[in-house]
């Protein structure tokens, strides 16, 4: 199954856990996510002769294209310059360097690239391979503080690491100020001598067993997960 997530420019980047360098099975994968998802068939390669209904997806040298009307296929197979009335090009990607193209009618824009080298997916790179993908899952970025800190929303996923010799203290922001999904996970870790208290701003409810809201010292972690709106559990290496 594919996965989401949005980038930091506000694109959203698929990543599929399945992909293994194969540019053709990653083009399939998103082009039939994207098809079912518009109500559309995937018929498989257009054949002169066979009897195609609206909303059919059928495939000619590499393209894509939407059935616009219920038709028996002609001799001749349709293509981007010459669809015929009764086809639209719906994706491509010949011609535009592994780029999966998506048109609407005559117009068309470019969705992303399948790439096999790349290290970061971008606006041009929504796909890409196995590695990365395994890399992302298993690697956690470091946010690294020396001072209080109030959380932000891009601390979701990394570890919040405070190096400060005196002590400080880590705050949970509400759901109105900072609107992170339920089951969220941020992690905390004392690398500095000062201990770390966790509270939560006006309105948030820190639950943890003991009511330990303290690391308990040097090196110590401990993980705030989100449950509901306003209400956080925290667990881990803490104190009371």
């Amino acid at each position: 199954m594919a996965q989401y997530a949005e980038g930091a420019t506000g694109h959203r980047t698929v990543v599929h856990p399945k992909i293994d360098d194969d540019i053709a099975k990653a083009q399939a994968d998103i082009l039939t996510a994207l098809a079912k998802n518009e109500g559309l068939t995937p018929k498989g390669n257009w054949t002169a002769g066979t009897a195609y209904k609206i909303n059919e997806l059928v495939l000619a040298s590499g393209v894509l294209f939407r059935v616009l009307v219920n038709h028996t296929a002609p001799a001749t197979a349709p293509t981007i310059s010459t669809p015929t009335a009764n086809y639209e090009t719906w994706a491509s990607a010949a011609n535009t360097g592994n780029s999966i193209v998506r048109r609407d009618g005559a117009g068309g824009v470019v969705l992303g690239k399948v790439s096999v080298t790349a290290t970061t997916p971008d606006a041009d790179n929504v796909l890409t391979t196995r590695s990365y993908v395994l890399t992302q899952i298993n690697t956690v970025a470091t946010n690294s503080q020396s001072a209080s800190y109030t959380l932000v929303l891009d601390d979701l996923g990394k570890v919040v690491e405070q190096t400060e010799a005196a002590a400080t203290t880590i705050s949970v922001p509400s759901n109105a100020a900072v609107a992170y999904p339920v089951g969220a996970i941020i992690q905390i870790r004392q690398y500095g001598t000062g201990q770390i208290t966790i509270t939560g701003a006006t309105g948030v409810t820190i639950r943890s067993r003991g009511a330990a809201n303290k690391t308990a010292g040097q090196y110590a972690e401990a993980a705030l997960t989100k449950r509901a709106a306003d209400e956080w559990i925290l667990s881990g290496d803490i104190v009371v």
